[in-house]
């Protein structure tokens, strides 16, 4: 009896790492990449045909690499989440990768709008992010998290500079920090960044030269992008996010 429960704590604390080591490195990605990757998109929307056609390929594949790392590190977290929470399955290879196509098309969307908008209003878009931000902290704030507890008590203080963090995460991504159903959360959070993204996207269109080559297909490509990351993460939903509890009579997508 004795060393069954020493197991089940041992378990519960490897858990509990698993956890805290994937959001840690989530955040990380986030806090350098999503930078690295507006700043790369601004720079190359600022190109002309007259300059080097290496130095544009290279700085397109440094962003696209920039991408990718966001994505994945968002498709990693989930399937540590999953990994570590009774009553789901593990995310098979489909999943993963329409995890991943999901993120990459929607954060894709998300950053050239930033760095679209920031091409024409330059630093205008701070004032956008503080105030996203700000909305955004006050909702993790509202889901009562819990990142800084020990031994039962819980270090207010440090909890809100946490949530603040992931606050700053909000701007490019939603990021699910407690395990209930986000269902909700993600059809309200996508429907804040689609109303954005178009407001953001109309003052650009409306200012930038209608002689340069991107003007139409940026914005394409903006909507389109954007369009596809959800049905990715509905067909995610739809067919490769199921519980072990659900039966063959209820076969409803639940959320994490």
């Amino acid at each position: 009896m004795e060393a069954r429960k020493r197991k089940n704590a041992i378990l519960q604390m490897t858990i509990k790492d698993d956890k805290q080591t994937a959001t840690l490195c989530l955040l990380h990605s986030f806090l350098e990449s999503a930078p690295q990757l507006i700043l790369q998109l601004y720079t190359l929307a600022q190109r002309t045909d007259r300059d080097s056609q290496i130095i544009v390929f290279i700085q397109g594949a440094c962003a696209a690499s920039s991408l990718f790392q966001l994505a994945w590190s968002i498709t990693s977290y989930n399937s540590t989440l999953h990994r570590t929470m009774m009553g789901k399955k593990k995310p098979n290879s489909v999943g993963k990768v329409l995890q991943f196509l999901w993120h990459f098309c929607t954060i894709g969307s998300r950053a050239c709008t930033l760095a679209l908008f920031t091409k024409e209003y330059h630093f205008w878009l701070f004032p956008f992010c503080i105030g996203h931000w700000g909305i955004m902290t006050i909702w993790v704030m509202h889901q009562q998290t819990r990142f800084c507890r020990k031994n039962g008590d819980l270090h207010q203080c440090k909890e809100y500079m946490c949530n603040m963090v992931v606050g700053v995460a909000y701007v490019i991504y939603y990021l699910n920090v407690k395990a209930e159903p986000t269902r909700y959360k993600y059809s309200a959070y996508y429907a804040i960044v689609f109303a954005e993204n178009c407001a953001l996207m109309t003052l650009w269109f409306l200012r930038n030269d209608p002689g340069v080559w991107y003007h139409i297909p940026a914005l394409v490509a903006v909507f389109s992008s954007f369009a596809s990351g959800i049905v990715f993460m509905l067909f995610y939903y739809g067919f490769c996010h199921r519980t072990l509890k659900q039966t063959n009579e209820k076969r409803a997508a639940h959320c994490c």
